[in-house]
């Protein structure tokens, strides 16, 4: 056998007794996380670096790795396939929830989260999940496992995805605008979301109750209500909380910890969403507004409360007299007359 032939054939077998394996010999010093390959690190390394090398000349957009670029590319093959990219047209709709796609394979992976099908179970807790790689995002939840840590603030997460799109949290820079009011957003799957604010669509309805929500994942924290489930714990004072969100933003309780800072008048807050309603004070934003008289809010909360004017609803009534009100407040304000008699 010649001298170069046997030194490949040793070379290929090298290469697949380590390819199928579990010796991951190759480990990324920023994040921990271990690949059997050499290449395969390399290019998990673009995720820390933000390189993205490879660019569509077509729209030119940029990717981290050319498999990327490839899975775009095909979208171009058909040119009004391409010009959905960059419009609004969703003409792939989903029977059962009314949703909106660009393309008929989103449509068919969207459709799997109606059907009961979940052949990947967690052996802890026995949830079944519909892709192999949601279930190991999920086991992480038992573990308690952040390996991806954001260099900005320290913040960890359960998966690189996570990271990239925190990453945001730190940066200005909000590409994606509401036509309706003018609100600007970081990421293309919140204006969507935000759109159905100004639609009132309510496609996802709770099986128990009736109630309907704008987005599945308000649906499913619900259903928790209906259930004493609390899987997630406070290591700190032991409460239990039903979605991991709810959790996290109760941590900094435990703190003095406020990372998200109002650059108007420097008021820290513990969440983002809190900032962001805090924002609406140094701006004349409204963009609630009540389609009956017209008038408009910045805060959904007092639009639904001033809706009640119209309805004539008083859903709190006094125990002592009976009296019904609009507001909760209004009520415990009345109550104070009955401890004065």
């Amino acid at each position: 056998m010649p001298f170069k032939f046997k030194k490949s054939v040793n070379a290929f077998k090298e290469f697949s007794t380590l390819y199928h394996s579990s010796d991951k010999p190759y480990r990324c010093e920023d994040c921990g996380e271990a690949f059997n390959q050499r290449s395969a690190l390399s290019k998990h390394k673009k995720i820390h670096s933000g390189e993205k090398p490879v660019k569509s000349t077509d729209c030119g957009k940029t990717f981290i790795q050319f498999s990327h670029f490839t899975h775009h590319q095909r979208v171009y093959n058909d040119k009004r396939e391409h010009q959905r990219v960059h419009s609004d047209e969703r003409p792939y709709e989903c029977k059962k929830c009314g949703k909106g796609f660009k393309c008929s394979r989103a449509l068919i992976q969207h459709q799997k989260i109606h059907s009961d099908e979940g052949p990947y179970e967690c052996k802890e807790c026995g949830k079944g999940f519909k892709y192999s790689t949601a279930l190991t995002g999920h086991k992480r939840i038992h573990r308690d496992e952040r390996p991806y840590e954001c260099k900005e603030c320290g913040k960890g997460f359960k998966c690189s995805t996570t990271l990239r799109v925190h990453w945001r949290v730190h940066r200005d820079d909000r590409p994606y605008k509401c036509m309706e009011c003018g609100r600007d957003f970081k990421y293309s799957s919140v204006l969507t979301e935000h759109k159905k604010i100004h639609t009132g669509a309510k496609h996802y309805k709770c099986t128990e109750c009736g109630k309907a929500f704008m987005r599945i994942s308000y649906l499913s924290q619900h259903q928790r209500i209906h259930s004493d489930e609390r899987p997630y714990e406070c290591k700190e004072c032991g409460k239990g909380f039903k979605c991991s969100a709810t959790l996290f933003r109760h941590q900094r309780i435990h703190s003095d910890e406020r990372p998200y800072e109002c650059k108007q008048c420097g008021k820290g807050f513990k969440c983002n969403a809190t900032l962001f309603r805090h924002q609406r004070i140094h701006s004349d934003e409204r963009p609630y507004k009540h389609k009956e008289c017209g008038r408009d809010f910045k805060y959904m909360s007092i639009l639904t409360l001033h809706q009640k004017i119209h309805t004539g609803e008083k859903p709190y009534p006094c125990k002592e007299c009976g009296k019904e009100f609009t507001q909760i407040s209004n009520l415990s304000k009345h109550q104070r007359v009955h401890k004065d008699e």
